[in-house]
């Protein structure tokens, strides 16, 4: 851990008495690894200081700075495998690279609040070198290619996806398509003239950290296309790339972890593109399936999904979407989610799915071993983490395909004032009862969104016992994304809806659903089937979904934002969004 602070003359020539640096606490030592860190990014990269005395960072900053990586290849590396934990110390120097993981890391372990200006700060500083240095440089596609340049810019890129901001991703999409790093056939051109070599580690690393690059950022690109409902950067045809390997293979730490994996890696998933998960083409499908290749065959609807809300609602029939096609697009997830259910169901006879179990623990494994204490539990942990985040998607892809989920999201009525009788709710929510919307409210496909809605929010239950148990960073975004959505369908829905009012019942009468009880796997739930085709009230764990209540039922839908996306700014604006606009009550 001698070099977890970015190493540099620029860092090391940093001004901090020798008192300070004897007597600091771990907060003032992320205050002061994170004033070092931004000293560093801040100087011009041709500035020199050869003449300066060198200087290690002190033993508290040190301690903060390995903590900070540690934080960063937990869940956020889980999720955003970019970097290729098993040599990062050891092989990176990019100080820019290292400031990245650093800055991330902080930022993750709520450190303190009053530090956020400097991770800001320095994440500004980053973009702007970033921007200059992929702007101002021509990149030869034959030469060596800018590997942390690349890494560190699509890293913050996630970050500020993550955070807030978003900037650079067109440009690294350009720059990535120049070079030809979306294609197979470049990225062994790269490697056998700048990188060659036999040795199995070397070879696997040098090919797996491009393909990781690219799937990193098809994902980031659907995930801000379905935030932002504009269309998605990149094609999927363009991913013309080999399936990626293991989690547990691409995170072995250390050569004799690395070996004693590889004869059990899926080598056959080499046979198959990238592209054709996305395209859900007809082309075989790999005999050994990962959660990855069904979050790539999901976010592959993304594009049809943004051409489908440019469609809806156009005054031209012959360009509207039809029932059949939006069917067509959402089985396409249903075989996904089929195949995500078989996969989680395989725990419930576990002696009968032995061999397979042992491969997915093995699969996503990172530094543990079958001979540590509790291996099975992390991996199977990280495991329902991949889950969670894929059924999620599920769930927002399906909201998006049934519903104007961001318009939605962006003209959220507000609620009557205590007091205010419902016939006068009217009046008060004109702005989003039009006719249109009325229309879908009391259509199937409102009632398709709706089931998504609620089965999203009892996902998140089940793995997420109480929002304030949370730590917000071991979440991928897409889970706030769906929670979010899911509420702006479920008021839109409820505020248009014409369904009579039934508050006072205790339990609901004959004919009427309980999201609460019903199965969450997909095509198991018969009786949510026939609520779609002939409508009616709805509850969830015997509360009524109703105007009148609305605060009781949207309540947990804003805490939830409000708690576990303390990190992700634009799920704390739709959170405040529900707490103000809607008139509820903040209770967290």
């Amino acid at each position: 851990m001698n070099q977890a602070v970015p190493v540099s003359d620029d860092l090391n020539s940093a001004s901090v008495s020798q008192e300070l640096l004897q007597q600091l606490d771990p907060s003032s030592a992320s205050h002061e690894g994170l004033q070092l860190v931004l000293e560093a990014v801040s100087r011009p990269a041709s500035s020199t200081s050869s003449s300066r005395p060198q200087r290690q960072p002190p033993p508290e900053v040190k301690k903060w700075s390995a903590a900070c990586i540690d934080a960063y290849f937990g869940r956020f590396h889980e999720r955003w495998p970019v970097l290729h934990a098993p040599t990062f110390e050891k092989e990176v120097v990019s100080a820019r690279l290292r400031s990245t993981v650093l800055l991330i890391g902080s930022w993750l372990r709520h450190e303190n609040e009053g530090n956020n200006h400097l991770i800001f700060d320095i994440h500004s500083i980053l973009v702007k070198r970033l921007l200059d240095e992929l702007t101002d440089t021509i990149y030869d596609p034959a030469g060596v290619w800018p590997t942390r340049t690349l890494q560190s810019s699509l890293l913050n890129i996630i970050f500020a996806f993550e955070s807030g901001a978003r900037l650079l991703f067109s440009l690294l999409v350009t720059v990535f398509r120049h070079l030809g790093i979306f294609t197979a056939e470049a990225i062994d051109h790269q490697i056998g003239i700048h990188f060659s070599g036999d040795f199995p580690p070397w070879k696997f690393s040098m090919k797996e950290k491009w393909k990781r690059l690219c799937t990193s950022m098809f994902k980031l690109d659907s995930y801000i296309s379905l935030l932002t409902q504009q269309p998605p950067l990149l094609q999927r045809e363009e991913l013309s790339l080999s399936l990626t390997s293991t989690f547990g293979q691409w995170n072995a730490h250390g050569l004799d972890v690395f070996f004693r994996r590889w004869p059990s890696e899926p080598l056959e998933r080499t046979q198959y593109r990238t592209c054709d998960l996305a395209l859900g083409s007809q082309q075989p499908i790999p005999p050994v399936i990962l959660i990855e290749d069904l979050q790539m065959r999901m976010m592959g609807v993304t594009n049809y999904v943004w051409i489908l809300n440019k469609m809806r609602g156009s005054p031209n029939p012959a360009l509207c979407i039809s029932a059949d096609q939006k069917e067509l697009i959402s089985a396409r997830l249903k075989r996904c989610k089929l195949q995500l259910d078989n996969m989680t169901s395989l725990w419930k006879e576990p002696e009968q799915h032995k061999m397979h179990i042992d491969f997915l623990l093995r699969a996503y494994s990172a530094k543990e071993e079958p001979f540590h204490q509790g291996w099975e539990e992390a991996a199977r942990n990280r495991f329902s983490s991949f889950v969670f985040s894929t059924t999620m998607l599920y769930h927002l892809l399906n909201m998006h395909i049934y519903a104007d989920v961001h318009s939605y999201m962006q003209n959220l009525p507000v609620l009557s004032p205590a007091g205010t009788s419902t016939a006068n709710l009217s009046s008060l929510t004109a702005a989003v009862n039009n006719a249109q919307v009325q229309e879908w409210a009391s259509s199937p496909d409102a009632r398709i969104a709706v089931s998504h809605a609620l089965f999203a929010y009892r996902v998140y239950g089940s793995t997420i016992p109480s929002p304030s148990d949370l730590k917000a960073e071991v979440i991928d975004p897409i889970a706030h994304m769906t929670i979010a959505a899911g509420a702006a369908v479920l008021w839109t829905w409820i505020q248009n809806s014409t369904s009579a009012c039934t508050c006072m019942s205790t339990m609901p009468l004959a004919g009427e659903l309980d999201f609460g009880f019903v199965p969450l796997g997909a095509g198991q739930s018969p009786e949510v089937d026939h609520w779609v085709l002939t409508g009616g009230n709805v509850w969830l764990h015997g509360v009524h979904l109703c105007k009148c209540n609305a605060d009781v039922w949207l309540s947990p839908f804003a805490a939830i934002l409000s708690h576990g996306a303390k990190k992700w700014e634009a799920g704390n604006v739709f959170a405040e969004k529900l707490w103000s606009q809607l008139g509820l009550q903040r209770s967290v």
